[in-house]
C-alpha cells in the first residue's frame, strides 16, 4: 500500500470564499463539480475521512442533498458576521483534530489569511497542512503557512460570459436605471447581502433599517476587491439597489429599505416565502 494511503485527511471548505471564484452565480452542478474537484485534490495525500463545507446555504442556494451524496457534511452558519463562517470552520477543524488522533493531514480550501493560525496549530500537533487555494485572491500569509499547496482556477470551468441575463435585463428595463455598469455577480452579491440582513432581523416584509445599507456597501466593496473587481463606489451601489428595492420614510422620521420581491426573483435572488 502506498504510504500516502495510510494518511487520513480531514477536509474543510470555506464555501463563501471558494464560491466567489465564479464571475456569475454558480449552478448547482457547478458547485458540486467544484467541491468534488477539491476533494480529489485533498485525496492525493491520502484517504479523506471527513469532508465538511462551512457557510450559509442561503447565500449561494447550495444543493445540500447533492453535496451529501458527494460525500460532504454541510455546516450551516446563518449569520451576517464577516468572519463567522471562518471562526466556525476553525472551531470544527480544531475540535476534530483534537478528538481524532488518527488524522494526519488537515486540508482547508480557502484563500483567506484567517486560516494561518489554524495551520500553525495543526502543524504544532504534528499534522501536515494542505491548502487548496484560488489561483488569485489568496492571502500570502495563508499560502506560506501550509505544507502542500494546490491551486484551483478562478474560472472553475465556468465559461459563461459576464453579461446581464435576460431576466436581469428585464428587471433593469422595468423602470430601473439602465446605466448601472457593475458586474452582474456583484449586484447579486449586494442584493443577497441586504436580504440576508433582512432575514436575520426579521424585517424583510416591513423593510430593512437604512443603517444596514452602509454595512452591505462595505461588505460588497470588500467582496469586489477579494474577487478581483474594481471597488464600486457608494453611489454605484446605491444606484444598483434601485433594481430591487426602494427607500421610504417611516412615521418616526427614519427611513427603511423596502424590497421588491418580483425584481429579486427576476434577478435570481431567492427571497423568503410566507
Amino acid at each position: 500500500m502506498p504510504t500516502s494511503m495510510k494518511n487520513r485527511i480531514a477536509l474543510y471548505v470555506d464555501a463563501e470564499n471558494i464560491l466567489h471564484l465564479y464571475q456569475l452565480p454558480p449552478t448547482a452542478d457547478e458547485i458540486v463539480a467544484l467541491m468534488v474537484r477539491i476533494r480529489e485534490l485533498a485525496a492525493t495525500h491520502g484517504e479523506v475521512v471527513s469532508a465538511k463545507i462551512v457557510g450559509w446555504h442561503y447565500a449561494f442556494s447550495l444543493p445540500i442533498s447533492k453535496l451529501h451524496r458527494a460525500g460532504f457534511t454541510y455546516i450551516d452558519v446563518p449569520t451576517t458576521g464577516k468572519n463567522s463562517a471562518d471562526i466556525r470552520l476553525s472551531i470544527e477543524a480544531t475540535s476534530d483534530i483534537i478528538s481524532d488522533r488518527s488524522i494526519t493531514h488537515l486540508a482547508v480550501s480557502s484563500g483567506d489569511n484567517d486560516f494561518a493560525p489554524l495551520a500553525h496549530n495543526a502543524r504544532a500537533r504534528g499534522l501536515k497542512v494542505v491548502g487548496i487555494m484560488p489561483v488569485r485572491a489568496t492571502g500570502r500569509t495563508w499560502a506560506n503557512s501550509v505544507d502542500h499547496r494546490h491551486s484551483i482556477s478562478n474560472d472553475c470551468g465556468n465559461n459563461r460570459v459576464e453579461q446581464p441575463t435576460p431576466n436581469l435585463e428585464n428587471a433593469m428595463g422595468n423602470g430601473i436605471n439602465e446605466h448601472v455598469s457593475l458586474p452582474e455577480s456583484l449586484i447579486k452579491y449586494f442584493a443577497r447581502t441586504l436580504t440576508k440582513y433582512a432575514i436575520q432581523t426579521s424585517s424583510f416584509e416591513e423593510g430593512l433599517s437604512i443603517g444596514y445599507l452602509s454595512r452591505a456597501i462595505q461588505a460588497t466593496s470588500d467582496h469586489a476587491i477579494d474577487s478581483g473587481f474594481p471597488s464600486p463606489t457608494r453611489e454605484e451601489l446605491i444606484e444598483a439597489s434601485k433594481m430591487f428595492s426602494t427607500i421610504s420614510a417611516t412615521d418616526s422620521g427614519g427611513h427603511r429599505l423596502r424590497f421588491l420581491p418580483g425584481r429579486l426573483d427576476a434577478m435570481g435572488v431567492r427571497v423568503p416565502r410566507k
